[in-house]
C-alpha cells in the first residue's frame, strides 16, 4: 500500500497555534525537570513532531500544546500524572498510524524517540519490545536469530498501539496466529500514574485489556515481552505478487475477472499455510495487485500449490512469485522503490470484517473502482484473508472483539497541493459511501472499525448505527461486542478518570 500512496509536503498545512500547556508555573517546571519536553516554536518540537508522522489530513495532523519525550516508565508515569493534576488532554504516538497520534491542544507523548529499543533473548525464544519501537525494528533484530514474531504488514507501524492493542493481525496469522497471542508479559502506566507490570498471573485483567482492548485505552504500554516462532527453511517462504493492468488486451484480465479470483483464492478452506493480500488501485487500467502467501516448511510445496489452486489467470506485468525471505522480502512487500514506506501523504481510509466477502460485494467494489476520479484523488480497495490458526483462540480470551476471517479496506490517498480542500470532501464521501454499501451486503454481523483521521469520537458515534447482533450492549459494545463488560469493568479499575478519553471516548 505504502507505494502508492500520494506524497505531500509538511507545509501544506499550517494548525492553528497550540493552546498553552495546563498548570501553573511550578507544575510546569516540575515537568519539565523529570521527563525531556519541548515546547511549540523550538526545532525539537517539529521534529517529533513531524518524524515518522505520514498521516497529512489536517484534522489529524495537529500541534500539540507540548511533546514529552520520556525515556523511562517513570518518566512516562510523571507525565501522566501531570495529565492527571493538571487536566492535560493526553495522546500517545509511536509508529504514528493512529489518527490520534498528533492532537491539537493535548500532551503528546513521544515514545519512539526514548523508548524504542528491542532485545532479543535467543535461549529463552523471546524478544522484549519497547513502546515506541516499530515491527520493521523488531523485524532486524529477530532475523539473525531467525525468529519471526507474527505482527503487521507495514513495517512502520508501531508495535505496542496499532498492533498489539488492536489486535497484531499479519500476513503469517493463519498459520501462526495474531501477535497479541504471543504476547507473555507487558509493563503499562496506568490512568492512575502507577506502573504496572501484568501477565497471566500479575494483574491479569489488565494483561486481558492491553490485548486488543484498544489503543492506549487503559495505559500507556512501555515495553512488551512476546514468544517467538523459529521460522523453517532459514526463513524462506515461496510467495510474491501477480500485478495486472486493467486494459482487457493482449491477455490481461479485467479488474472484474481479477476480483472473481480473488474471491475465489479468500476462500475458508484454504489451508493455512497460504494466504492472499490484494490491492486494487482504482481508476481507468491502474493494476491490481494479488499477494500470494505460502507459510508451509516446504517453499516447494508452495509453488505446486500455486501451480494449481492460485494460479495467475492471464498476462500480468509483474510476476515475482519464488523464494522470499520473511524479514527483508515478505515484511516489505508493500514498501516502495527506494525501500520505504512512502509518504507523507493525506489519506483517509474505513475498514470492515465482512463474514463473507460476497460476489455483489466483489461487483459493487470494481463498479466504484472505475473513476473518474478528481485530479490528485487516488482511491484503493484493499482485501486480505485472515482467521487460520488466530480464529482457534476465544474470542474471550484476549480483549479483541473480532477474529474475523477477511479484512477489507477502502481509502483514498489525495494531494494537497493539487486539490484543496475538495481533496479531503471527496475522499470522506467516497470511503463512507462504499463501506456502507458493502457493510450492507453483509447478511452476518460484520465487524465494522472505523478507522479515519476523524478525532472527535467518531467510532462510538458511527459504529452505533450498524448491526453488529449485540443488543443491549451500548454504543461502544457495537466495537467490542462480548468483550464490553469486562473491558469496562477493566477501564474503570485501571483508568478511573478517563484519562486515556482521547481515543477512547465511551467509559
Amino acid at each position: 500500500m505504502g507505494n502508492l500512496c500520494t506524497s505531500a509536503s509538511y507545509e501544506v498545512y499550517d494548525p492553528a497555534a497550540p493552546a498553552t500547556l495546563p498548570g501553573n508555573a511550578d507544575d510546569l517546571a516540575n515537568l519539565a525537570g523529570t521527563t525531556t519536553l519541548h515546547l511549540p516554536g523550538t526545532k525539537e518540537y517539529e521534529i517529533c513532531r513531524k518524524d515518522r508522522t505520514w498521516l497529512l489530513d489536517p484534522v489529524s495532523f495537529a500541534r500539540p500544546s507540548a511533546i514529552a519525550v520520556p525515556k523511562s516508565a517513570e518518566e512516562v508515569a510523571a507525565i501522566v500524572k501531570f495529565a492527571i493534576k493538571t487536566g492535560a488532554k493526553l495522546s500517545i504516538a509511536c509508529g504514528r498510524h493512529t489518527h490520534e497520534s498528533i492532537v491539537q491542544d493535548a500532551l503528546m507523548i513521544d515514545m519512539s524517540h526514548g523508548l524504542d529499543a528491542v532485545t532479543v533473548d535467543p535461549a529463552a525464544k523471546t524478544v522484549t519490545v519497547q513502546g515506541g519501537a516499530t515491527i520493521g525494528k523488531v523485524d532486524a533484530a529477530c532475523a539473525p536469530h531467525g525468529f519471526i514474531l507474527p505482527m503487521g504488514r507495514l513495517h512502520t507501524t508501531g508495535c505496542a498501539g496499532q498492533m498489539v492493542t488492536t489486535g497484531a493481525h499479519a500476513y503469517c496469522e493463519r498459520m501462526y496466529g495474531m501477535g497479541i497471542d504471543f504476547l507473555q508479559s507487558a509493563t503499562v502506566v496506568t490512568g492512575t500514574g502507577e506502573i504496572v507490570h501484568c501477565s497471566a498471573t500479575e494483574h491479569p485483567n489488565l494483561y486481558w485489556a492491553v490485548r486488543g482492548g484498544g489503543s492506549s485505552n487503559v495505559g500507556v504500554i512501555v515495553d512488551m515481552t512476546f514468544t517467538v516462532v523459529v521460522a523453517p527453511n532459514a526463513g524462506k517462504f515461496y510467495s510474491g505478487s501477480y500485478v495486472y493492468l486493467n486494459t482487457g488486451l493482449f491477455g490481461m484480465p479485467s479488474r472484474q475477472t481479477v476480483m472473481d479470483h480473488v474471491l475465489e483464492c479468500m476462500d475458508a478452506d484454504r489451508p493455512r499455510e497460504y494466504s492472499i493480500s490484494a490491492t486494487f488501485v482504482a481508476g481507468g487500467i491502474n493494476p491490481v495487485i494479488e499477494t500470494h502467501f505460502w507459510f508451509g516448511d516446504q517453499p516447494a510445496a508452495g509453488k505446486e500449490y500455486f501451480k494449481k489452486d492460485a494460479k495467475k489467470i492471464g498476462t500480468c506485468v509483474s510476476n515475482t512469485m519464488g523464494e522470499h525471505d520473511y524479514w527483508t522480502g515478505i515484511q516489505r512487500f508493500s514498501v516502495g522503490p527506494k525501500g520505504d514506506q512512502a509518504g507523507p501523504a493525506a489519506y483517509y481510509y474505513k475498514g470492515l470484517m465482512p463474514t463473507k466477502v460476497t460476489a455483489e460485494m466483489g461487483k459493487r467494489i470494481v463498479e466504484a473502482c472505475k473513476g473518474p476520479f478528481p485530479k490528485g484523488c487516488q482511491p484503493l480497495v484493499l482485501m486480505d484473508l485472515m482467521g487460520g490458526k488466530s480464529q482457534d483462540v476465544e474470542l474471550t480470551s484476549t480483549a479483541l472483539p473480532s477474529r474475523g476471517l477477511y479484512w477489507v479496506v477502502f481509502l483514498v490517498t489525495w494531494t494537497p497541493e493539487t486539490t484543496g480542500p475538495a481533496g479531503r470532501e471527496f475522499a470522506v464521501k467516497w470511503v463512507r459511501d462504499l463501506w456502507s454499501e458493502v457493510a450492507r451486503l453483509d447478511s452476518g454481523n460484520s465487524m465494522a472499525l472505523e478507522l479515519t483521521g476523524d478525532v472527535a469520537a467518531v467510532p462510538v458515534e458511527e459504529l452505533a448505527t450498524l448491526p453488529m447482533g449485540q443488543q443491549g450492549h451500548s454504543a461502544t459494545g457495537s466495537v467490542w461486542g462480548v468483550n464490553e463488560d469486562r473491558l469496562r469493568e477493566t477501564k474503570n479499575q485501571y483508568d478511573p478518570k478517563n484519562v486515556f478519553g482521547l481515543t477512547h471516548p465511551g467509559h
